[in-house]
């Protein structure tokens, strides 16, 4: 039995100093879209002017700073389509019966308030449910000022269904779990508007504990895909989608490089798809060529 309810899905704006685009894609929530097999349009037509690579500046307009930041003498500013853009959106698509947003950075919650506001506005007390990065570090925050029905954390892809049957009420709401990466279809990318540059997860996690890093907060063990699996999936979306530039996803992309990044690499070469990847990490940000495969920096 497959899902028939109306599902809208939200990236949410960014409220920050300044913000710029490094291949940011929310993947969880294309991975989420994957499994409910819903495809809807983009929010965003208007084509917004980015290098060859794929990287670019966000659509902003200035916006009063919060009180707590209004010392900074810097612009404050809200990242992402216009607000008169996505309320005349909702009025095209039909009334959703449940809401799924989603938030990297924890700070940027204020995107969230927004979209829970103007969803409430617009279609009174339909179920929204959080998930992502800030709903799994900051659940109670979330749970006090984002404004959601439900505050999800952890991977949702594998308790997606039976949340779904919580919110909705839905006893008869399809009841799988996906219980590794391998498992769960690819992102839905056909949902983006620009598909020149896209993400790509080899693993989940991290083999390491360090006290300064999210990532053992953020998925409980480390998981690996097979290099050939990684592989299958970029020339499929190269050849479906033209896509050109792939930004690696992962916390430890290194880690058994022998029986991973190595082989899966070399398996790319031999392809000699005209592609380019990259790494989102600012440390390094290095990129080569699967037609070159001589590291560079940049």
């Amino acid at each position: 039995m497959s899902l028939t309810k109306n599902i809208l899905l939200v990236n949410p704006w960014i409220y920050d100093f300044t913000a710029y685009d490094f291949w940011l894609r929310p993947l969880g929530l294309l991975y989420i879209a994957s499994l409910l097999r819903k495809h809807t349009h983009p929010l965003c037509k208007k084509e917004i002017k980015t290098k060859p690579d794929g990287r670019g500046p966000f659509p902003k307009e200035e916006v009063p700073k919060p009180s707590v930041l209004k010392d900074v003498p810097r612009k404050f500013s809200r990242y992402g389509i216009p607000v008169p853009l996505f309320l005349n959106k909702l009025e095209q698509i039909p009334p959703p019966d449940l809401v799924l947003v989603t938030c990297t950075m924890t700070y940027w919650y204020p995107g969230i308030q927004l979209v829970v506001e103007l969803i409430r506005k617009k279609y009174g007390r339909v179920p929204i449910v959080l998930g992502g990065v800030y709903a799994t570090l900051m659940p109670e925050h979330a749970r006090t000022f984002s404004g959601a029905d439900i505050v999800f954390q952890g991977a949702g892809e594998r308790e997606i269904f039976s949340l779904f049957r919580d919110a909705l009420g839905d006893s008869s709401s399809l009841d799988y779990r996906y219980e590794t990466l391998e498992e769960i279809p690819w992102p839905a990318f056909d949902l983006l508007s620009a598909k020149d540059a896209l993400p790509v997860l080899t693993s989940r996690g991290c083999p390491f504990n360090c006290s300064f890093c999210a990532s053992p907060l953020l998925h409980k063990k480390f998981e690996q895909r097979t290099p050939s699996s990684v592989v299958f999936e970029v020339e499929h979306h190269y050849r479906e989608h033209k896509t050109r530039h792939f930004a690696f996803y992962d916390d430890a992309l290194l880690i058994r490089k022998d029986n991973h990044i190595i082989p899966l690499l070399k398996e790319l070469i031999q392809r000699k798809l005209p592609v380019f990847f990259h790494s989102r990490k600012r440390i390094s940000n290095p990129s080569f060529s699967a037609r070159n495969p001589s590291m560079r920096m940049s």
